[in-house]
């Protein structure tokens, strides 16, 4: 099936009520309308859609049909509509979303699939979420978006990633942000307290980060021992000093940070 701009036809749609309608609105009152009007297209019937409207048009299509539809809209360069989206979303597609986690398939293609399957609440897509964040050659840009449908689903996945942090040679941080979610298990403490250790000076903020969002007090004294490190960054300082606190302890060692350019400019923006 030849994929339709349904963007462009709601962008007309759009202008012909405008037309019609001209100084009836504000322009607030024009932004707050825009949503309506999308909703009123998707019920639209539209010529160029065979006399169908949006909704109607992708509603009656398989989800097999649907999924090629998709691949077809990234293949030819044709935007992908909402109206599209959400036929997928609502429909049979599951198996065939799944099958664009391929590697080697195109990456826009992937981010559709796996946007959808997140909105699709797909448990079966985790373990192949996990290959790619834990893969020593995935690409960044793929390695952060299945790493955040990752952490979404951790609840439902919290013993696969528990085995995974045991090996897990790179997405290391993904890991750990989705585990620093879930509830207390002593498994989850030793690996967020592992990994906070054995951070190195450009990553001890985001791990002090995740000991806070975890909330385990017993972690106050192994983040005092890194605060009081020689030649910690002010930034730091200031994320495991908030850490501490956020954890119930304290701490108010006077340092000196008058070189510390990050620190110097805070000072200078407060005054």
């Amino acid at each position: 099936m030849k994929p339709v701009d349904t963007d462009a036809l709601f962008e007309k749609f759009m202008r012909n009520y405008m037309k019609e309608n001209a100084g009836k609105f504000t322009e607030e009152e024009w932004e707050d309308k825009i949503p309506v009007l999308f909703d009123e297209f998707g019920k639209t019937p539209l010529q160029e859609l065979g006399g169908e409207s949006p909704s109607s048009y992708y509603g009656k299509m398989s989800g097999e049909e649907l999924c090629a539809l998709l691949e077809r809209h990234i293949e030819e360069d044709v935007p992908v509509s909402d109206h599209l989206c959400n036929a997928l979303v609502e429909g049979d597609t599951e198996s065939g979303l799944i099958k664009f986690l391929d590697r080697g398939t195109d990456e826009e293609l992937t981010s559709y699939a796996v946007n959808i399957l997140r909105d699709k609440a797909c448990f079966r897509a985790l373990p192949i979420y996990l290959d790619y964040v834990v893969g020593v050659d995935t690409d960044e840009n793929m390695r952060e978006l299945m790493g955040e449908a990752l952490i979404e689903k951790a609840a439902d996945f919290k013993e696969e990633l528990l085995v995974a942090a045991e090996s897990a040679k790179a997405g290391g941080e993904y890991i750990a942000e989705a585990l620093a979610s879930l509830s207390k298990d002593d498994r989850i403490y030793a690996y967020l307290t592992s990994q906070f250790r054995s951070a190195g000076k450009n990553r001890i903020s985001f791990y002090a980060h995740l000991l806070a969002k975890y909330g385990d007090e017993r972690a106050v004294d192994i983040i005092k021992e890194r605060i009081a490190e020689a030649g910690i960054k002010y930034s730091d300082y200031a994320e495991l000093k908030y850490a501490i606190e956020a954890l119930g302890g304290e701490y108010s060692d006077d340092r000196d940070f008058s070189s510390d350019a990050s620190y110097r400019k805070i000072k200078n923006y407060k005054n």
